[in-house]
């Protein structure tokens, strides 16, 4: 759960720090003077809306049209699994190269019900353990 909060702290940050460099790029609405002594210096800049109108608006859609092809090629399909057969799938992808997403997932998922059969077996045995010991102190 640590690792998921970092995770999200990290991708706010990122966020936040690329919009602030956007607004950065962004053209001011008034022009700078040329004399860098003057005093009338335009220390804020105003919105680019006012210098290149809706157009402005082509600069945001850009961006995000960018993102398509790095989301459909870059990020990994987590889709129906826990987060311990994330994990899972991660550790088996990394330590056994030339292995595809798919199939470090569907590894995952079947080293995680192995387990959890082995420790639902292992409940029972202890509780048949558990009754017959109470029924042998019973008897006597």
């Amino acid at each position: 759960m640590r690792m998921r909060n970092l995770g999200s702290s990290v991708a706010m940050i990122t966020n936040w720090v690329f919009v602030y460099v956007i607004v950065l790029m962004t053209p001011s609405g008034k022009p700078r003077p040329l004399n860098p002594l003057a005093r009338d210096l335009v220390l804020t800049p105003l919105s680019g809306i006012t210098n290149i109108g809706w157009r402005y608006y082509i600069i945001f859609a850009v961006l995000n049209i960018s993102w398509v092809p790095i989301v459909w090629y870059f990020y990994i399909e987590t889709a129906g699994l826990s987060l311990e057969e994330i994990d899972k799938m991660f550790e088996i992808h990394y330590n056994n190269k030339g292995l595809s997403w798919k199939e470090a997932a569907a590894r995952a998922r079947d080293h995680l019900n192995q387990a959890r059969v082995e420790i639902h077996e292992k409940t029972i045995m202890e509780r048949s353990m558990s009754i017959d010991h109470s029924e042998v102190v019973a008897k006597h």
